[in-house]
């Protein structure tokens, strides 16, 4: 397929809004840049500029920053992080399961961040990340860089209302 010259397709976005009507009780939205190798619309943007609690999908910017001061040799995938009490939430993981004092490499809390969704492991890389306004901070200058708006960490992770 010659991408230069294909057509952009724009009928996805009123399959999208029908969808969307089908749920009225239901506040939601859709934001999708665009796709240069595709023939996709410009942009669709559908309460794209809301904001919405982001759930887990806030460990992907918490992994960034992580990521960006290893990088700078701030901080070392062999550190070792001790679970305390402060760190425990709710939802997926297991290491809530984990005693008081249990002992665990940084490069193991960010896999089950990551590939299990832990939300222990995720407090524990927050707050080694000097807490949840320092961290919070660091993903505002990410927003900058990754063209983002409204992304945002409130609380630590086990708070679902935020």
């Amino acid at each position: 397929m010659d991408f230069a010259k294909a057509k952009p397709d724009n009928s996805i976005i009123p399959k999208i809004e029908q969808k969307i009507k089908q749920h009225k009780n239901l506040f939601c939205g859709v934001y999708v840049k665009p796709c240069y190798k595709c023939a996709l619309p410009k942009e669709i943007n559908i309460n794209g500029d809301s904001e919405f609690p982001a759930a887990s999908l806030i460990k992907i910017p918490i992994a960034i920053v992580l990521l960006q001061k290893i990088d700078k040799k701030e901080i070392f995938w062999n550190k070792t992080l001790i679970l305390n009490r402060g760190h425990y939430a709710a939802g997926s993981g297991i290491l809530r399961a984990k005693k008081p004092g249990t002992k665990i490499r940084l490069k193991e809390v960010f896999k089950l961040m990551l590939t299990i969704s832990d939300n222990t492991a995720t407090n524990m890389i927050i707050d080694l990340l000097g807490g949840v306004e320092k961290t919070n901070n660091e993903i505002l200058k990410l927003n900058k860089k990754l063209g983002l708006k409204n992304t945002r960490l409130v609380n630590r992770l086990g708070d679902f209302k935020g």
